[in-house]
């Protein structure tokens, strides 16, 4: 478990990784979280982010849902009714299409 490592501010969360656990990633400094499978891995358990900086994460194109253990789900060009994003992989921020 990550659970307390402020150090921690940036992770990539490969399609192979089966399930996160809870508080696996609590308490950390994290501000981005990429994943680029398909499916939610935490099993509707909210609990596996708690207390970190960030509220949204980018998701493969293929992700079949709206949140990711608690946190919203950004897909590359759509987050919703008349809202356009596209994440920058250099700078690592979301900027609003044009």
């Amino acid at each position: 478990s990550f659970n307390g490592a402020i150090s921690l501010s940036e992770i990539n969360i490969p399609e192979s990784v089966a399930s996160i656990n809870r508080n696996t990633f609590s308490n950390t400094n994290i501000k981005t979280i990429k994943y680029g499978g398909k499916n939610n891995l935490c099993n509707n358990n909210t609990k596996a982010f708690e207390n970190i900086q960030t509220t949204f994460l980018p998701v493969s194109d293929e992700y079949e849902g709206n949140e990711f253990c608690g946190i919203f789900a950004l897909k590359d060009g759509y987050c919703g009714s008349e809202c356009q994003w596209k994440w920058n992989e250099n700078t690592k921020e979301f900027r609003a299409k044009k």
